[in-house]
C-alpha cells in the first residue's frame, strides 16, 4: 500500500513541478488571484480526486491508493501556499 501512495505523492510532485516550470519560463500563462494557490497546484488535485474516485468506483484498490497518494500530496501543497499567502506574505507587507 505506502510504494502506491508514494508513487502518487511523487506523481502529482512531478506534475505540480512540471506545470510550475511552464509557467516560470512563459511557455504557459493563467490569471492568478494572489490569496488562492496557483493553477499548477489545483491541477494535481483534480487528477488525484479524479483518480482515487476511479479507484473506488471500479473497486481497484491499486488505483484508488494511486490517487490517494496525489491527493494527499496536492491538499498538502494546497495548504502550504494558502497559509503562506494568506499569513505569512500578508504578515511580510506589514
Amino acid at each position: 500500500i505506502m510504494l502506491k501512495v508514494l508513487a502518487g505523492a511523487l506523481t502529482a510532485g512531478f506534475i505540480d513541478w512540471f506545470l510550475e516550470h511552464l509557467w516560470e519560463i512563459g511557455l504557459v500563462t493563467y490569471p492568478q488571484i494572489e490569496e488562492l494557490p496557483p493553477l499548477d497546484d489545483w491541477i494535481p488535485l483534480i487528477l488525484g480526486a479524479s483518480t482515487l474516485a476511479l479507484g473506488k468506483g471500479l473497486e481497484n484498490k491499486d488505483v484508488e491508493e494511486f490517487g490517494l497518494g496525489m491527493t494527499a500530496y496536492s491538499i498538502a501543497m494546497i495548504l502550504h501556499h494558502t497559509l503562506l499567502r494568506n499569513i505569512s506574505w500578508k504578515i511580510k507587507k506589514e
